[in-house]
């Protein structure tokens, strides 16, 4: 292939221009109406993205947090120390860091707003208001507001959540995870360099509802989000069913991160997916075993190897996580008493923010260690022992 053009210059599409301009592709031009942007979002990097992803840990500004606190709307709180640190970023500086890394390995950026993208003998004819490309190959990276119907995943209203929030020049030094009852979804705080981020994200709510709920808590924190920057987004988090009917590429065409419906269901995490499908994505691509026609297949092969099935799982079981009962209680309340008095749920939970606990082993995982947990738990609660985090918190 001689000329690629990827649409998109979020991390998704910076990721496969780097490696396809690096891996010998004679021309990769990535096109995107904005420079990098501050996408609504918390910014976090799990230990699983920033390990994949070495680039990312030290090269640019970011606030490695170590401490989380966990609540429920009932009162229910545990601190959670955390073994590795999430990494947050402003996405602006995200976004620029991964650009910069595409054309540093010579990629071209244009800056411009793609209006069309059409058949033509090459493969594709990329247009723009003032210009035309053609492509042997396209990778689309647009993100979930897709405007390019015929590509990317078709997403039905049930396939998203919403997400909004508030940027607010505040300080703090932990993330805040708040669980709602009857709600898929929760509240967030993700410290950022020289401000927060604080959102909601939830499914089958409407975003007046949503944004009410997220007053409730900032006014519970004595905090004015009349001060802070508003911010609304879409994110994708697909049903069982989505991701059997899920396009992930066509003829010399294929997709990656949120365009592609790569989320995860439970948290929204996107980040991780979206830079391990652009280097999944590359490599197909780069692959010189595989003819031009056969890429996408062998595209959608390596995402069922590396964690389609996972990200299915979770949609699975994600009404369950926030909606279902254990022990006789909602899931989330549950969760947060056992955090605080047994040591070996607590690793648990450090591992799944870490990114490096699979949702399909969780069970087993859980139910091995169910004996040990209950009787940490209650030699906890009948002598009074509470773990150093709950003392903190």
């Amino acid at each position: 292939m001689k000329r690629v053009v990827v649409v998109g210059a979020g991390p998704a599409g910076t990721v496969v221009a780097a490696r396809l301009a690096a891996g010998g592709i004679r021309e990769v031009i990535v096109i995107d109406e904005k420079p990098p942007w501050e996408k609504p979002c918390g910014g976090g990097l799990t230990y699983k993205a920033y390990r994949s992803f070495p680039l990312l840990e030290h090269s640019a500004p970011h606030k490695a947090i170590r401490q989380a606190l966990l609540s429920t709307d009932g009162g229910h709180v545990a601190l959670l120390r955390l073994d590795r640190p999430i990494r947050i970023y402003s996405r602006a500086v995200l976004n620029r860091l991964l650009l910069e890394k595409a054309i540093e390995s010579g990629a071209e950026f244009i800056q411009a707003r793609v209006t069309a993208v059409e058949a033509c003998p090459s493969g594709w004819r990329v247009r723009t208001a003032k210009l035309s490309l053609d492509a042997d190959y396209c990778v689309i990276a647009t993100g979930a507001r897709n405007s390019l119907r015929d590509f990317g995943a078709r997403f039905r209203p049930c396939d998203l959540m919403y997400a909004l929030g508030y940027y607010l020049e505040r300080e703090q030094q932990q993330i805040d995870i708040r669980f709602l009852a009857g709600v898929r979804g929760y509240i967030w705080v993700f410290p950022r360099v020289d401000h927060v981020a604080v959102g909601i994200c939830g499914k089958g709510l409407a975003a007046p509802e949503l944004r009410q709920i997220l007053h409730g808590f900032l006014r519970e924190k004595g905090w004015s989000w009349k001060e802070g920057r508003f911010y609304a987004h879409p994110i994708p988090a697909l049903e069982v069913d989505g991701w059997r009917r899920n396009r992930y590429g066509g003829r010399l065409w294929v997709t990656v991160g949120d365009a592609a419906g790569l989320v995860d269901p439970i948290t929204g995490e996107g980040i991780y997916y979206a830079l391990r499908s652009g280097q999944l994505a590359a490599e197909a691509l780069l692959d010189e075993t595989v003819d031009r026609e056969s890429k996408t297949t062998r595209y959608e092969q390596l995402l069922e190897q590396a964690f389609l099935p996972e990200l299915e799982f979770a949609s699975r079981i994600a009404s369950r996580v926030f909606l279902g009962s254990l022990l006789g209680a909602p899931v989330p309340q549950r969760m947060i008493q056992l955090i605080r008095y047994s040591q070996r749920f607590r690793q648990i939970v450090r591992d799944l923010f870490a990114g490096m606990q699979p949702y399909s082993s969780l069970k087993a995982r859980l139910l091995r260690s169910l004996s040990r947990t209950i009787q940490e738990a209650l030699v906890s609660v009948l002598f009074h022992r509470v773990s150093l985090e709950e003392e903190q918190a």
